[in-house]
């Protein structure tokens, strides 16, 4: 089931597992890290058909 809160048309909430690991990426200063998980959310995000729950993944 897509468990995602959607505000506006079009903009879609993180998922908190992945709002957490950016943050920790960025506090960090881990630009690998940060490629890595921006580069999973634009594939996931743009993938049909892909369910998630946004708090747990």
């Amino acid at each position: 089931m897509l468990d995602i809160q959607k505000h506006t048309e079009g903009e879609i909430d993180l998922p908190q597992w992945l709002s957490n690991q950016l943050m920790r990426a960025f506090y960090k200063k881990d630009l690998r890290q940060i490629k890595l998980l921006n580069d999973c959310w634009f594939f996931y995000h743009k993938a049909p058909g892909v369910e998630f729950d946004a708090n747990n993944g």
